[in-house]
């Protein structure tokens, strides 16, 4: 009652130097001048054309000076602080007897999980001025975690219930760099994707934090909600000093010693490349199906296929479903945005059925940027490489289960993040040759070690993530048995035959070729 009474009857007096007072006064010393010269009769004359600009600038003026009086009223009244949280009032332990702030002792708390999609530019650039840990592509919940640091007195606790995807994620480099170096992490459960919230999938996890330097940790993987609500966790310990900023593998110490052997290998960087696709920013008027594009008969060379997630299968890829209209050509080694006067030129038809649209791929947006404000409203919000579209690649799902590593010959595009795209540079290693090690058990076991898990076990693919696919270097020579059995999968999925016996026999072939032992071999093969 004593503190409310204090907020309540605290007032501020506002002085005559004030920044908001000049402003306020300046504004309205601006808006007289205008209403002045406005109505004087030689101004109708003098100025002609210039009527809504001199309206609009009086409305301006008009709303700038009602926002003002109405904040230093609202500082006179004391409203900004009747609902504000004074630590000196209401927590008076956290700080010095000199009014020092101190800390607390513990935190526990469940930060919001919210996305970069979803928040305003201004409060995002904020973020990224004001938390170290806020890198890309950033959510909301991993400064909570830098701020129970800031907040904590030395050597005090925070416990969270949190999202555990910055442990896997690009976004999540600098905050595991924060944890591997700054703030230690005591103990982790990790609940896998486990509906531990009715209401929503966020793969969370519990975390115990230390404000102290960062030391070996505690790791409780939960299999099931019921031996979570016994507290019956299978535990390891996770040495500091193996994790890197890279994505960190949270698994058994064999797990790692696996993972790491795989690590030494060549990856698929060192051969080629992995590519994300195009998106259309609207594809209800930029992407069509096959009855669609015979209905509207856009000329041919102005239209892409589109390889979709639901095309691949594993080995073998379908013809793709979806079309989009590409206005761009390929010269001088980089892929180019069509000038409106060549797309109006040689493709009439798709250029009347854009610029019937025109109203609507002009709100699309690029980033911070609308379409409105860059060049060619007709383009893609990315549009990819048209080179590495018109190569024979291999493709796969961005969200999967399983594996679904195939080879697309069609010339097709592929849809940015949903698939991804595979290339080899290398004329000494042969395509067929990777397929069979991108869909062995043994680089499913080493992607999903490192990739982020969603909804329904599937995992989440990045570029990043399949660049780093460890891929032996052999000679051709060695690699014609891989290439023999990718053959006859490739055959009996035309065929419609079952493929699991060749599919068996190449991923004995990597074993083989990778050394592994009968322990590591239980290991990828997930056996107890």
């Amino acid at each position: 009652q004593i503190i409310n009474t204090i907020k309540n009857d605290f007032r501020t007096e506002i002085s005559y130097n004030d920044p908001k007072k000049i402003r306020l006064k300046k504004l309205s010393e601006e808006l007289f001048l205008l209403l002045t010269v406005q109505n004087s009769p030689i101004h109708v004359d003098v100025i002609k054309g210039g009527v809504k600009k001199e309206r609009e600038k009086k409305e301006k003026l008009e709303a700038d000076i009602n926002k003002l009086a109405k904040e230093i009223n609202e500082i006179k009244s004391n409203a900004i602080y009747k609902n504000a949280f004074e630590w000196r009032f209401e927590f008076p332990e956290v700080m010095s007897n000199d009014g020092e702030f101190e800390g607390f002792d513990l935190i526990i708390g469940n930060p919001p999980y919210i996305r970069v999609q979803e928040l305003e530019y201004q409060l995002i650039d904020f973020y990224k001025t004001n938390f170290q840990v806020a890198l890309k592509r950033t959510d909301i919940s991993i400064m909570f975690i830098e701020l129970s640091k800031r907040i904590t007195k030395q050597k005090g606790f925070t416990t969270f219930i949190t999202s555990n995807q910055f442990l896997t994620t690009e976004y999540g480099a600098s905050i595991r760099k924060f944890l591997k170096d700054e703030y230690r992490v005591l103990k982790m459960i990790d609940f896998g994707d486990l509906p531990v919230f009715e209401a929503a999938l966020t793969y969370v996890s519990i975390f115990l934090f230390q404000k102290e330097k960062p030391k070996d940790f505690e790791y409780y993987k939960v299999n099931t909600l019921e031996e979570a609500k016994e507290a019956k966790y299978n535990t390891e310990v996770i040495e500091i000093s193996k994790l890197t900023n890279d994505n960190w593998v949270l698994a058994s110490k064999d797990n790692i010693e696996l993972i790491d052997k795989l690590k030494l290998l060549p990856t698929l960087n060192d051969f080629g490349k992995s590519w994300a696709g195009l998106f259309t920013g609207l594809d209800k008027i930029l992407m069509f199906d096959e009855k669609e594009i015979e209905k509207y008969g856009f000329e041919k060379d102005i239209v892409l296929p589109v390889i979709r997630a639901n095309d691949c299968s594993k080995f073998y890829c379908n013809n793709p479903t979806k079309y989009v209209i590409y206005p761009y050509k390929f010269e001088n080694g980089k892929t180019i945005l069509l000038k409106e006067v060549e797309l109006k030129t040689h493709f009439p038809i798709a250029y009347d059925y854009l610029l019937k649209n025109k109203a609507e791929l002009l709100k699309r947006q690029d980033s911070r940027k609308s379409f409105e404000d860059k060049e060619g409203w007709f383009s893609l919000t990315r549009f990819g490489q048209k080179n590495i579209y018109n190569q024979i690649k291999i493709v796969s799902p961005g969200e999967v289960k399983g594996h679904k590593f195939c080879i697309d010959s069609s010339k097709a595009g592929f849809s940015c993040a949903r698939v991804f795209a595979i290339t080899i540079t290398n004329d000494e290693i042969n395509l067929k040759y990777v397929l069979a090690i991108l869909n062995s058990t043994t680089t499913k076991f080493f992607i999903q070690s490192r990739a982020s898990l969603k909804a329904g076990g599937y995992y989440s693919y990045s570029s990043n993530v399949l660049n780093q696919i460890p891929i032996k270097n052999i000679s051709k020579m060695e690699q014609r048995p891989f290439i023999a059995l990718v053959d006859k999968i490739l055959e009996a999925k035309q065929q419609g035959n079952d493929s699991t016996d060749f599919e068996k026999q190449i991923d004995d072939l990597v074993y083989k070729l990778y050394d592994l032992t009968e322990d590591e071999i239980r290991i990828v093969e997930g056996i107890k």
